[in-house]
């Protein structure tokens, strides 16, 4: 029987290990450089250990041919504090200069042949006729922006703003929501449904993380010094939590009230920490 073979998301293929691998690399270069500063002052030799009663006795051995050591004493824990630590730095130096040339050797590898730039590289009379792995970003973005869906209804009377996409929203921090999320390129829906508890709602917005493919919704709330609306909207909250919409994770909150209203600045933090 053949293998059945799971198709892997968008959002697992960018979940780029090549970042996190920058980042472990530079750990690893900044704590070698500490450890082999901190060895040039460690005291010569190594520590003897030998269990005593409730607890252990240390001993200072000069070199690998001093095998007892000198005994030293309890109150002297700064010398047994040192030599435990110089063991320690000493094999984890060992460890991260390995882990260190695997990290070096997969970064270079991926640089100058990134399975991403396949796909590019085929000739352009050939690519229709290809379901690559990896949607190119282009691609990926028209096809998630393309969703049909009906707008949400607006009572005759509602009063009216508009983004820069001359969407019609309900409120200005919505409209300035909107213009923010155009201005650093984060496509996205407004009032997209989704179904909670077998129920459509429409969130404020569904946003897509270009880099990561992964979909945030975004609901703002508006007038959270009105106690009925704050009640209704923290019983909202716990609903999507529930139902596996959790801030941070998949969702992002921002909230206003009649004398503190959402600025432009904390709209952009959320956008540079969750969607960018």
């Amino acid at each position: 029987m053949a293998k059945k073979y799971r198709n892997h998301t968008q959002e697992e293929w960018a979940s780029d290990l090549r970042i996190k691998a920058e980042k472990r690399l530079e750990l690893l270069n900044d704590t070698i450089e500490r450890i082999e500063a901190n060895l040039t002052t460690a005291p010569e030799g190594m520590l003897r250990d030998v269990h005593h009663r409730d607890g252990y006795q240390y001993y200072w051995r000069r070199n690998t041919c001093d095998r007892s050591g000198r005994y030293i004493s309890k109150t002297d824990t700064d010398k047994v504090r040192s030599l435990a630590n110089k063991e320690y730095q000493t094999k984890f130096l060992q460890a991260a200069k390995k882990e260190r040339e695997s990290l070096e050797n997969y970064l270079q590898i991926v640089k100058s042949n990134p399975v991403e730039a396949v796909f590019e590289d085929i000739r352009e009379a050939r690519k229709p006729f290809i379901i690559p792995f990896i949607t190119p970003d282009d691609t990926y973005i028209t096809a998630w922006q393309s969703k049909d869906y009906a707008p949400g209804y607006f009572a005759p009377d509602y009063p009216e703003y508009y983004t820069a996409k001359d969407e019609r929203v309900r409120s200005k921090a919505e409209e300035n929501i909107a213009n923010l999320l155009k201005m650093n390129n984060v496509p996205y829906h407004y009032e997209f449904p989704i179904i909670i508890d077998e129920e459509e709602r429409r969130p404020d917005f569904l946003c897509l993380n270009v880099r990561t493919k992964k979909e945030f919704i975004w609901e703002h709330f508006g007038m959270m010094d009105n106690l009925d609306y704050a009640q209704r909207n923290v019983d909202k909250i716990n609903r999507m939590a529930a139902n596996g919409y959790i801030h941070g994770h998949n969702c992002i909150f921002t909230f206003e009230t009649s004398i503190q209203p959402l600025n432009t600045r904390i709209i952009q933090i959320m956008i540079d920490k969750f969607l960018l």
